[in-house]
């Protein structure tokens, strides 16, 4: 299990995507240094309405009754943490999944 314990000195950052449980698509990546504290979040934020990711894991919940995956793409040192973040977002932006993050244009790349 993932927890805050192993991480105390916040050296590294796990990048983490949320997945659509029927279609696998990539619906968001994030990073954390807690995963599944932040994956308790992202599920439970039903009252916030004003990120993206949220809206679409409300009406996933009301329609299909399920909410997305969550899967580790890696773990990384803090310091490289948000351009690998990046380099995911990136990744999955060219493969057609659709992303849900709020994408800020200055840090993804064009391949």
């Amino acid at each position: 299990m993932i927890s805050k314990k192993y991480n105390k000195t916040k050296t590294y950052c796990f990048i983490y995507g949320l997945i659509h449980p029927e279609t696998r698509e990539v619906l968001y990546i994030g990073k954390a240094y807690d995963p599944l504290n932040r994956y308790a979040y992202h599920s439970r934020s039903k009252s916030i309405a004003d990120q993206p990711i949220h809206r679409y894991i409300n009406k996933m919940h009301k329609v299909l009754g399920k909410i997305p995956n969550l899967y580790l793409f890696e773990i990384a040192n803090h310091v490289v943490a948000k351009e690998r973040e990046c380099y995911w977002i990136n990744k999955f932006l060219i493969e057609g999944h659709p992303l849900k993050n709020k994408v800020n244009i200055k840090y993804i790349k064009r391949q």
